[in-house]
């Protein structure tokens, strides 16, 4: 059974973060070590190289020692490492232990530098598959120290957002204040307005926009307002003209034989005859200014014609 763990554990692939959360899981105690991420041989211009992790040992009886942990995910990165034999002489200089960390099938023993110890992933953890022997003539200077708090810095940077993410994520006030936040962005993005800032003054800025947004609103609706007179106006003004023209009309009718002749054979009264021109008007209106005018003169010219055209046929006949 532990042969088919060991040939499962060979076979499965491990990203770089996956095998460090390991040596985090590792040296879980936080009484006893320290675990730093990414730690730099230096700051600015002495940041030029590398170590996936270094854990420092707080206890005395553990000796006080400094671990580095270097992380190799696949065959050809473990064998690029060895061609740059120089590459981690600074941390080595530092540490008493060096530690490779990577699966079975990417390093073989007999190629791991002399001293340096090799953990590989078994079950949930790391088992040692080649202790580290421990150097005694190490160094620290104020360049590993800044190293070491800026490397601390950047993973309690990292940890409080994830533990604000999920406070945030859980609260309820919170997706509350989402949800007002986008709701008065896309108010003032429909009216072209933005914001500057959410900055210390945020509150007065969402006012004063808000403010600038209403007033828009207010003088679209007077405008709309405005312009829906105008049309009541116009539609007023041109039943007037109507009137005006069909009253024009009939008082041309009456005013010689031909023009009587057609109401009394109509048989309405002037009233009567206003009322059907003006239902008349209302069913077949022309929009066109002056074109209207023209077209209405011309339909009672017509009628006028017809009405003497059968007014002298009536005379003509015996």
């Amino acid at each position: 059974m532990y042969e088919n763990q060991e040939s499962d554990e060979m076979k499965k692939k491990y990203t770089a973060d996956e095998l460090i959360d390991r040596v985090h899981l590792r040296y879980g105690d936080s009484r006893r070590y320290v675990v730093f991420n990414q730690v730099a041989a230096g700051t600015g211009a002495h940041a030029y190289s590398w170590i996936d992790a270094m854990v420092l040992h707080l206890w005395p009886s553990d000796g006080l020692i400094r671990s580095a942990f270097e992380v190799k995910v696949s065959r050809n990165d473990f064998l690029a490492e060895l061609q740059k034999p120089g590459k981690n002489n600074w941390c080595r200089e530092y540490c008493h232990e060096f530690w490779f960390v990577a699966t079975q099938d990417v390093i073989k023993e007999d190629e791991l530098p002399a001293g340096d110890g090799w953990l590989c992933p078994r079950g949930p953890g790391l088992a040692i598959v080649r202790h580290a022997s421990r150097k005694q003539d190490t160094k620290v200077d104020d360049s590993i120290v800044a190293s070491l708090a800026r490397s601390m810095q950047k993973r309690y940077s990292v940890e409080c957002n994830n533990i604000k993410k999920n406070v945030l994520a859980e609260s309820h006030e919170y997706k509350k204040a989402k949800v007002y936040i986008e709701a008065v962005e896309r108010f003032a993005k429909s009216h072209g307005k933005s914001f500057r800032n959410w900055g210390d003054d945020a509150v007065e800025n969402v006012l004063t926009v808000l403010n600038e947004c209403t007033s828009d609103i207010e003088i679209q609706y007077e405008r709309e307002h405005v312009v829906q007179r105008l049309r009541a106006f116009q539609e007023r003004l041109i039943d007037i003209t109507d009137e005006v023209v069909m009253l024009a009309a009939i008082g041309l009718l009456e005013a010689d034989d031909t023009g009587k002749y057609i109401l009394d054979n109509w048989g309405y009264s002037k009233d009567e005859a206003v009322i059907m021109a003006r239902e008349t008007l209302k069913k077949n209106r022309y929009r066109d200014n002056g074109v209207n005018l023209k077209r209405k003169k011309e339909g009672y010219e017509f009628i006028i014609e017809t009405a003497k055209n059968l007014l002298q046929s009536k005379k003509e006949q015996p």
